[in-house]
């Protein structure tokens, strides 16, 4: 299957799914959550691809898979130029619905996962506080180690997005 580039697709087209958009949610708020490890993402998708395991939540059930001790530099190249692709449709998107959404990254999100739910919050216009952080849940499944000893962990396919307008 051929894909256009998000610089090949019609403004209009864009423009046409914001107002589909806006017509079935109204006063949507956007979350642009992404990553900006690039490499990592690629590598993470790769070992979620020949895995199927797409997520590793603590305290889960099942068992883990092996993840893949070899990495193809062209599968990673190939993944990178794909989230990219990605991420090129929803900027457009954004640019169409005329608004910024509030951005998560996953680092930020890993780091200090209360903190970045306080500011989401935030930015939804909710003063509640984060849920408290799980203690005492089961530990993260080990992983195989990726490139350079790095432990690839996200497990999405795609970045998720919900904007709140400008003129609220």
């Amino acid at each position: 299957a051929a894909f256009l580039a998000p610089k090949q697709m019609d403004d209009a087209i864009y423009r046409q799914l914001a107002a589909l958009l806006t017509m079935l949610f109204p006063n949507m708020e956007l979350v642009h959550l992404f990553r900006r490890d690039r490499v990592r993402q690629a590598i993470s998708a790769a070992v979620a691809t020949s895995t199927g395991q797409w997520r590793d939540l603590e305290g889960a059930e099942g068992a883990a898979q092996e993840a893949l001790s070899v990495y193809d530099p062209r599968d990673i190249d190939r993944l990178i130029g794909y989230s990219d692709h990605c991420h090129g449709h929803w900027h457009n998107l954004f640019n169409a619905l005329e608004c910024t959404p509030h951005s998560v990254t996953y680092e930020a999100l890993v780091g200090d996962a209360s903190q970045s739910i306080a500011g989401l919050l935030r930015a939804l216009g909710s003063d509640a506080a984060p849920p408290p952080a799980r203690t005492g849940s089961a530990p993260r499944r080990p992983r195989a180690a990726g490139p350079a000893g790095s432990r690839p962990s996200a497990r999405r396919r795609s970045t998720g997005a919900a904007c709140r307008s400008p003129d609220r």
